[in-house]
């Protein structure tokens, strides 16, 4: 049995992985750089840290003009969208601000311009924009 740990700062974080099979070890770096891979593409979209990515574009721009959503990223926002509204609030998908403030969040913007929360997001025909 073979195994191969590997190791990439991604989403803001450490993304570690350990694989285990019987395969050759360059098979399993060919996996690792597959998952990798993958995992780079997810944070292209959707990584609050990295000021190129989707998500950080939809935060600078969506106040002042509909922005055009990914299919990944209109599943993942659609959801969490539907979450606070069926938990009223209390998972929050406006709640950057809030950590931002508590020093949990970088601070990529000026959270005094934020005044909406999660009935302010308006998600429709591929487009997010908020009120």
């Amino acid at each position: 049995m073979n195994e191969l740990s590997r190791c990439q700062p991604l989403l803001g974080t450490f993304v570690r992985l350990r694989l285990r099979s019987d395969s050759c070890e360059q098979a399993l770096i060919k996996i690792s750089e597959q998952v990798f891979k993958e995992i780079q593409r997810i944070h292209n979209l959707m990584s609050f840290h990295d000021h190129d990515s989707e998500l950080s574009y939809i935060n600078k721009n969506a106040y002042v003009k509909d922005c055009r959503l990914s299919k990944n990223m209109q599943d993942v926002l659609g959801l969490a969208s539907y979450m606070s509204h069926l938990s009223g609030g209390i998972f929050d998908i406006t709640i950057a601000p809030e950590l931002i403030d508590k020093g949990l969040l970088p601070a990529n913007y000026d959270v005094d311009q934020y005044q909406g929360d999660w009935r302010d997001i308006v998600i429709e025909d591929h487009t997010i924009r908020f009120r």
